[in-house]
C-alpha cells in the first residue's frame, strides 16, 4: 500500500470474500442463451444498461451470480456488480463474492475503482500484460472498516449515482410517451385506474402494461395526444437521411491524440456519452466524418441493435459498430428521430431485418428500407422535447465529477 496510512486494519481479500473463477459449459450445466458481462453495457456508476444476451457455444465460459463482483484482471478499475441471477464472463474477469457480515459488495467496487490499490496490484499482477489473476487477488490486503463506515462510503457514492439513475428513468419515460403518441392504435389497455378516469375521458388513452405507473401521469411529463391518422405519413429512412457506415480502423492507426473515434458503447444509454474509444489522425475521405446534429445508430448486437443518439460535438469518426445518419433535403428534428429509433416498436422493426447467428447486425441498405412515421417538423419537436431535455441534462452530468475520482475522494476522506 506504499506510504498510505490507513485508519483501519488491512486484511487479505481471501479472508472477507470468496475469490474465484468458476467454469461452466453452456448447454451442459448452464443455459445456452444468457447475459454476457460487458463493461460497454454499464453506465459510469456501474449500473446495467441491459446486458446483451448471446447464444453461447460449447466452449468453456465462466459464471457470475447476482451481487458478485466481476473484476477485469487486465484493468481492475473495471469492477462491475452482476445484475442478474446468472451471467457469463470471459477469462479476463475473476469473480469476488463478499462475505456480507464482513464487507459490502458496493464498498469493494468503490475501493477497486478508487485506484488506491494500484501499487499492490502492480506487484501481484503477472505476465507481460501485468494481469491480476485469482491468486494475486486473494493476496490483496484491503482496509476493512466497520460496516457503518462502509455504508457511509456507499451512501456518498449513491448521492451522486441516484440523480443519474432518475434522469435515465425519465429518459425512458419520454421515449415511452413518444411511442404512445405514435402507435396508440396498435394496442389499448382494457382497464384504467379509477383516479385517471377524467384524464381518460379527455383523450384516447392507450397504455402498455409496463406504463401503468403514476410516473406516466406525472405533471412534469404530460401525456401527449395520439397522432391522428392523417399525421402518420410513412417515409423510408433512406429518403430522409444519408446513411454511412463506420470505419474499420487497424491497430496502427490509433493515436494518443487527434480526431476522436466513437463506438456503440457511446449510444447504449440512448443518448451520446462523450468518452472516445480512441483517436486517429484526420482522413481525406469526408464521407466518413460525423458532424454536429448527425444521428448515430447501433448496427450490431441483440439488445443494443437500434440504440441511437444525436451527436452534439463538432467533428469525429465512428467505428463499424455504428451507422451515421445525416441530413438530406427533408426537414426533420434529429431528437425526434433518435427518440423514435429508441422505441421498442422500432427495435422490433430493425431486429426483423437483422442478420447473423451469433452476432446480430443490420446492413445500411436494409436500415434504409425501414419506413417510419414522420409528422410535420413542429409536431416532431413537440413530441421529442422531453427526450431532448433529458439528454441535455444527462450530458451535462457526464461533464461533472467522474465516478473514479469520486470513489478516490470518498475512500481517502473516510479511510486514510
Amino acid at each position: 500500500m506504499g506510504s498510505k496510512k490507513w485508519k483501519y486494519p488491512l486484511r487479505p481479500l481471501s479472508e472477507v470474500a470468496d475469490v474465484k473463477r468458476e467454469s461452466v459449459v453452456a448447454g451442459v450445466n448452464f443455459p445456452k442463451k444468457v447475459s454476457i458481462i460487458d463493461s460497454s453495457f454499464f453506465d459510469d456508476f456501474g449500473n446495467s444498461l441491459g446486458l446483451p444476451k448471446e447464444t453461447v457455444g460449447s466452449k468453456k465460459r465462466y459464471v457470475a451470480r447476482l451481487g458478485e463482483l466481476c473484476i477485469q484482471g487486465s484493468n481492475p478499475k473495471i469492477t462491475l456488480i452482476c445484475p442478474e441471477d446468472f451471467c457469463l464472463t470471459n477469462r479476463d474477469y475473476f469473480v469476488v463474492k463478499p462475505y456480507p457480515k464482513e464487507i459490502l459488495n458496493k464498498y469493494l467496487m468503490i475501493l477497486f475503482r478508487s485506484g488506491l490499490l494500484a501499487d499492490q496490484i502492480a506487484q501481484l499482477a503477472t505476465g507481460k500484460r501485468k494481469h491480476l489473476g485469482v491468486k494475486g487477488a486473494r493476496n490483496l490486503k484491503i482496509p476493512i472498516p466497520p460496516l457503518e463506515i462502509q455504508k457511509e462510503i456507499v451512501k456518498g457514492w449513491d448521492i451522486h449515482a441516484l440523480p443519474e439513475i432518475s434522469l435515465r428513468r425519465n429518459l425512458k419515460l419520454s421515449i415511452d410517451k413518444l411511442e404512445y403518441a405514435l402507435f396508440e392504435s396498435q394496442e389499448k389497455s382494457e382497464k384504467i385506474p379509477e383516479k385517471f378516469n377524467n384524464l381518460a375521458a379527455s383523450q384516447t388513452l392507450w397504455l402498455k402494461r409496463s406504463m401503468l405507473k403514476g410516473d406516466f401521469f406525472s405533471p412534469e411529463y404530460y401525456i401527449p395526444a395520439p397522432l391522428k391518422m392523417r399525421e402518420k405519413e410513412m417515409v423510408p429512412i433512406k429518403n430522409i437521411v444519408a446513411i454511412q457506415g463506420g470505419l474499420n480502423i487497424s491497430k496502427d492507426e490509433w493515436k494518443k491524440e487527434g480526431t476522436p473515434v466513437y463506438s456503440s458503447g457511446n449510444v447504449l444509454g440512448k443518448y451520446f456519452s462523450d468518452r472516445p474509444l480512441g483517436y486517429i489522425l484526420g482522413r481525406k475521405n469526408e464521407k466518413h466524418r460525423v458532424l454536429q446534429g448527425d444521428i448515430l445508430i447501433c448496427a450490431i448486437g441483440e439488445e443494443s441493435l437500434g440504440s441511437a443518439a444525436v451527436f452534439p460535438k463538432c467533428l469525429a469518426y465512428i467505428n463499424q459498430s455504428l451507422v451515421r445518419l445525416s441530413k438530406k433535403s427533408i426537414a426533420f428534428d434529429p431528437y425526434y428521430l433518435a427518440a423514435y429509433f429508441n422505441t421498442s416498436y422500432f427495435s422490433r422493426q430493425i431486429t426483423a431485418l437483422s442478420r447473423g447467428a451469433k452476432q446480430k447486425y443490420v446492413r445500411s441498405y436494409d436500415l434504409g428500407k425501414i419506413e417510419i412515421i414522420l409528422p410535420e417538423i413542429e409536431k416532431q419537436k413537440q413530441l421529442s422535447e422531453q427526450y431532448r431535455q433529458c439528454v441535455i441534462q444527462l450530458q451535462e452530468k457526464d461533464s461533472g465529477i467522474s465516478p473514479d475520482r469520486l470513489s478516490k475522494t470518498l475512500v481517502e476522506k473516510l479511510l486514510i
